[in-house]
């Protein structure tokens, strides 16, 4: 199922038992509001209650075996690679995949503040790298060379195939230059 429609359907049924549950408190404490509803349900003729108690029924039937399959349905999104070897099996997890990006961008000063994200691709990985850089810097020839760096370390290193690397610049580093200011206002005093 569509994630967009899971999220949309756990809106809808979150309103439903969040309007339920208001109605249920409210008759506890309020007896009038729980005769006025069985006055209303009396005075509805039999075919449109009937209609009522059946789209309701199965309004929970349905929230009730979808919430049952999102519980006990396996997670898709794994956290780990798995490699066959001769030998057998080898899981590699995205967060060994995410310290071996950023050990290989280490070496790439002009890099600050480096994030990164691995995600399964087709027959191998996609690597999200986020961040910062130095101001000065031509920012085509620090992408390739991180990509080309990246890919080739990665695949060495685990032997799984990097489909991508996605390099984002988020932003141009700074020093904390209002604390520089400041240390420098009271420094010429």
């Amino acid at each position: 199922m569509n994630n967009v429609i899971k999220r949309i359907l756990m809106i809808i049924f979150a309103v439903f038992y969040l309007l339920t549950a208001v109605f249920t408190i409210i008759a506890a404490f309020d007896f009038q509001a729980l005769e006025r509803s069985y006055s209303f349900l009396n005075r509805l003729n039999r075919n449109s209650f009937f209609a009522g108690a059946v789209v309701v029924s199965v309004f929970f039937l349905l929230s009730a075996l979808m919430f049952l399959v999102l519980g006990l349905k396996k997670d898709k999104n794994k956290k780990y690679v798995i490699r066959s070897t001769d030998n057998g099996e080898v899981r590699i997890s995205f967060m060994a995949i995410q310290n071996l990006v950023i050990n290989a961008t280490y070496s790439f000063t002009e890099l600050k503040n480096v994030d990164v994200s691995v995600s399964n691709a087709d027959g191998g990985i996609s690597i999200l790298i986020k961040s910062q850089v130095l101001p000065g810097v031509s920012i085509p020839d620090l992408i390739k060379q991180v990509q080309e760096k990246v890919k080739i370390f990665i695949e060495e290193s685990t032997g799984i195939a990097v489909n991508d690397v996605k390099v984002y610049i988020e932003d141009i580093y700074q020093e904390n230059l209002t604390k520089n200011s400041i240390v420098s206002k009271y420094a010429n005093k």
